[in-house]
């Protein structure tokens, strides 16, 4: 080995001792606060034909409000942020916008970053062109959901999500009513033991979290009992949906796990603060409820006008894309008798969703 490879492996060395001892004097001494960020709101701020301008009253909610809200904690405190919105697939603006449903890959992580999104299972079986959307940029969570090799979304959805920012290693399961579900607790269990796994290699330990989106109490309760007793138990879970009475103040449960509870409404952005201890154990959790519909003026600064301004160019886009909106060189026939408009009515025939007039 000459001189120079010798000097190099030395300075690797050094440098590779240097980052355990800090990761050691951290888990041992300091307390580190993270925050993770969960929200089911829409991608506008309204309607397509709302926020005509940031300053208008009808900007209401949507993710610029939910960036603006996380922005001014971040910016007051330093502390870490994790957050993690849903993939929009109902609403006007993905289904009339030329890039569909890949819109939300657009706005949720080449405008606002995101490293991760969530989405009901059976996003996963369409058969919609979601190139765009299927990257690795900006992976799919679905902790329960059976993707083999042969579903093009392999490779493009994370069973855990390891978030290096605030060290959280997160797991998201849902009603095993969707297609190609797996049971949740069979399913977290396993994503625990991975974790574990990954922890045994590694000084500053990740912080297993499970978020539970299931509406039912009776659901919750039995996956509660056994997840907490697993040999590899999460530090953290969410419940998600309707609010647990129990767990509307976050409470541990064991020496090893918090558990909190939080409503799934679009119109509000929860926000979890995670204390942690030696190890990276949790050793205090709050919860936070932003209203999306009264953001304080102090919060709408010039990265929220350059957001609305930016989502307003989008929305314009999908307005003037509008599938249901055409043009004719004749008179159309006129129709006389009781009819009725019949909405969300899917022709394989054309994009997107065609509204059209059908007698009773």
């Amino acid at each position: 080995m000459v001189p120079e490879q010798k000097m190099l492996v030395k300075l690797h060395w050094v440098a590779t001792s240097m980052l355990y001892v800090v990761a050691l004097l951290r888990n041992s001494v300091e307390a580190l606060n993270v925050n993770l960020v969960f929200s089911p709101a829409p991608l506008l701020s309204g309607g397509l034909t709302d926020c005509p301008t940031p300053e208008a009253e009808t900007c209401i909610g949507g993710v610029a409000t939910v960036s603006a809200y996380v922005r001014n904690y971040v910016n007051s405190t330093g502390e870490a942020v994790f957050s993690m919105h849903r993939i929009d697939r109902i609403s006007p603006f993905v289904q009339m916008h030329p890039m569909g449903w890949n819109v939300n890959f657009e706005v949720l992580h080449r405008r606002f970053g995101n490293r991760v999104a969530y989405a009901a299972a059976s996003l996963l079986t369409s058969k919609r062109d979601l190139s765009i959307l299927g990257s690795k940029e900006m992976s799919i969570l679905v902790s329960n959901v059976l993707v083999p090799p042969s579903n093009p979304w392999y490779g493009f959805t994370d069973i855990v999500h390891f978030d290096s920012e605030t060290n959280l290693a997160v797991i998201y399961v849902q009603s095993e009513a969707q297609p190609n579900s797996w049971p949740a607790l069979d399913s977290a269990k396993n994503a625990l033991d991975r974790i574990a796994a990954v922890n045994e290699n590694t000084v500053d330990k990740w912080v297993p979290v499970i978020l539970h989106d299931f509406t039912s109490h009776e659901v919750f309760r039995p996956f509660l009992s056994a997840i907490k007793d697993h040999s590899n138990p999460p530090h953290f879970i969410l419940k998600i949906g309707s609010i647990d009475d129990e767990f509307e103040m976050p409470k541990s449960v064991n020496d090893k796990t918090w558990v909190a509870s939080c409503g799934n409404k679009g119109s509000k952005s929860y926000r979890l603060h995670i204390s942690l201890g030696p190890e990276n154990a949790v050793q205090n959790v709050t919860l936070h409820v932003d209203d999306l519909k009264k953001l304080p003026a102090e919060m709408k600064d010039s990265v929220y006008i350059d957001d609305q301004n930016y989502l307003r160019k989008l929305a314009i886009e999908a307005t003037e894309f509008d599938p249901v909106v055409g043009t004719s060189g004749s008179m159309p026939l006129t129709r006389t008798g009781n009819i009725r408009r019949c909405f969300a009515v899917t022709n394989p025939k054309f994009i997107g969703q065609l509204q059209y007039l059908q007698r009773r």
